[in-house]
């Protein structure tokens, strides 16, 4: 199964960055991921561990996109050909790190969403600064990141429907930390073309400990960005939108509520083009 993800993940880098830059960029992760379970004595056949040190891999080998960008970019075009089943098979391997499955456990929902089922939560600033527990604010955590105006406007016009509630067509990755955030904002802002980039700022309000598909990844070589991940069409609603008047000064602000349970929710749900 290891051996097969490491298939799609060379066969999707080269799909979009080609065949020489993905066998370097696949080497070079391969060397890496090793040297991470040889530290932290974990094995190198483990699926569940090798997929999140892929998701968590930075830019090497003359790749422009990270690994996590390129899945992300092949599940949002969901064009029927082989590439998209290697972003599935990848997906689904992630995906066994944050999807609680109760029901093959024979648990009730609530069980399956208990404290303990969680690797971290986002426990507020009123945790001891040390822990990986300790987060910005409780039970939230925030993104940031580029967004076009247009992208803006489809949250503008979500805001005033009757039903704010929509689904993800990416994985999104959020950090207990506010800064991290506002550090992904500002890096993705380009002051000379801010209508085509913007800037944004995502705050995902959590259930305490009532989620089914999101968990902390604790296997990453970036440990300092405490990244909390959920799948791609995750069901969220909209909370509020706020435009900035200036995004020299501050960035767009989107508040969101993160559903408890993604099978619960309308599978005819609109998807959000980006987030």
């Amino acid at each position: 199964a290891v051996e097969e993800l490491w298939q799609s993940a060379e066969k999707l880098v080269n799909h979009y960055e080609g065949a020489i830059i993905a066998r370097s960029f696949i080497e070079g992760l391969r060397a890496d991921v090793t040297s991470y379970c040889e530290r932290e004595c974990f094995e190198e056949d483990d699926l569940k561990t090798v997929s999140m040190l892929m998701w968590a891999a930075g830019k090497f080998g003359g790749i422009r996109s990270e690994l996590c960008s390129l899945v992300n970019r092949a599940i949002r075009e969901d064009e029927r050909c082989a590439v998209l089943y290697d972003a599935v098979l990848i997906s689904r391997s992630i995906n066994k790190n944050l999807v609680a499955s109760y029901e093959d456990k024979g648990l009730s929902r609530d069980q399956a969403s208990s404290e303990s089922n969680f690797r971290n939560w986002p426990n507020g600033p009123n945790v001891d600064l040390h822990t990986e527990g300790y987060s910005s604010n409780k039970d939230a955590t925030w993104r940031g990141g580029g967004m076009p105006l247009v992208d803006l406007e489809w949250y503008l016009a979500l805001e005033k429907k009757s039903c704010k509630k929509f689904r993800t067509k990416m994985f999104v990755a959020s950090s207990f930390s506010r800064g991290v955030a506002d550090d992904f904002s500002r890096m993705r802002y380009d002051t000379k073309n801010k209508e085509g980039t913007g800037k944004v700022l995502f705050k995902f309000n959590f259930q305490r400990h009532k989620c089914l598909h999101v968990n902390y990844i604790d296997k990453s070589q970036f440990p300092q960005e405490k990244e909390f991940l959920m799948p791609p069409y995750t069901a969220l609603e909209l909370v509020r939108v706020k435009v900035s008047k200036d995004l020299d000064v501050e960035p767009h602000m989107i508040e969101v509520n993160v559903m408890v349970d993604n099978q619960e929710e309308d599978n005819a749900l609109p998807l959000a083009e980006r987030i």
